[in-house]
């Protein structure tokens, strides 16, 4: 919606940042170095977020949880800085350990128990195929090209990813065609969250598995 509050948290070369900016939300990027071309906010999630609570109506987590040794502290920051009504997006890869900064290796089973215990539930969960991978060199060309688009004339340099989007999930909605999505790596997943009622995991655990029965 046109004014709506979003914070973006990983900036990735502005992909959600300047499609967001061409449909009139306003726009907060977070990361962990600053990036001028965002004008972003240094912080880490799994540290904290210097916002109040219930201050934005989505939170844009894209291709990040995989990077993320404290997960369950990083989503219990967003659910924090997110408004009852909002939607949390996040994107994982499924049983990919090649990049060497993946520290988490997810499961359609292990996000569904993440975002559950984390205080989550799911709306829309969409399988995303993987069917385009882009080099390197050709993302940092398209990073490039955003940045001066948006700056020059305020057009969105990503505006082909919501097309690429739209057919991978078209895909993605296509079941039995999961078997062979599963083949090459970059299988894994879209999901729309909101919030439901938080787990105290402590808990669950003194009570299940330390609880003193009398004989």
């Amino acid at each position: 919606v046109r004014g709506s509050p979003v914070l973006i948290i990983g900036a990735f070369g502005g992909r959600d940042f300047y499609h967001c900016k061409r449909f009139g939300m306003t726009v907060t990027a977070v990361d962990l170095d600053y990036l001028p071309e965002f004008e972003n906010v240094v912080a880490n999630v799994e540290v904290g977020l210097p916002y109040g609570d219930s201050q934005f109506k989505c939170v844009i987590l894209r291709e990040v949880l995989e990077h993320l040794w404290n997960d369950t502290r990083a989503l219990s920051e967003v659910r924090r800085v997110l408004t009852d009504d909002g939607v949390l997006i996040v994107s994982v890869p499924f049983y990919d350990d090649e990049d060497d900064f993946h520290v988490r290796i997810h499961s359609p089973e292990s996000l569904r128990k993440l975002a559950g215990a984390c205080g989550f539930e799911p709306t829309l969960v969409v399988d995303r195929p993987g069917i385009i991978t882009v080099p390197n060199w050709l993302n940092s060309a398209l990073k490039l090209m955003a940045i001066i688009s948006y700056a020059a004339f305020r057009l969105d340099g990503y505006w082909f990813v919501p097309v690429l989007c739209a057919i991978e999930n078209r895909l993605g909605e296509v079941r039995w065609l999961r078997p062979i999505r599963k083949l090459q790596r970059k299988f894994g997943c879209t999901a729309v969250l909101q919030k439901s009622k938080a787990i105290d995991n402590t808990k669950v655990q003194t009570e299940t598995f330390c609880r003193v029965t009398s004989v």
